[in-house]
């Protein structure tokens, strides 16, 4: 699978206090133990994101990607009222859950008129892996 959402990966505390000490662990965990961190953003988006491909960050390729929601309109509970788009699947937010795909899989967001707010995670696999 290129790509996918995991739900309750994270708790509400974590959510509260989200950090990379928080999700680098549970990344390589989960995905893979050579990951390393390529960028993290706190992103508001009020204009949905077009079709594209991450597949590099200052000229060092991305391995994964990750998307964490964390609320719409301001309010927790209504994230599942957007998407993010990856390949043409739909993967519907859901709060405590993290979107994941291989940065060179296709993206974009719903077309939505909501203020959106989440975490991005772009990743690199570590030289020596």
């Amino acid at each position: 699978m290129q790509w996918g959402r995991i739900d309750n990966y994270f708790t509400e505390d974590e959510l509260q206090n989200f950090s990379e000490q928080i999700f680098m662990p549970k990344l390589r965990k989960t995905f893979n133990k050579g990951l390393e961190l390529q960028i993290y953003q706190d992103i508001v988006s009020h204009e949905p994101v077009g079709t594209h491909k991450d597949t590099e960050f200052k000229g060092v390729p991305n391995y994964m990607q990750f998307l964490v929601p964390n609320n719409v309109n301001r309010d927790i509970n209504l994230c599942e009222s957007t998407s993010t788009f990856v390949e043409g699947e739909e993967l519907i937010w859901k709060r405590c859950s993290i979107l994941w795909w291989f940065s060179n899989c296709t993206h974009w967001s719903k077309n939505h008129k909501e203020r959106r707010h989440c975490w991005v995670i772009q990743t690199r696999l570590s030289s020596t892996t």
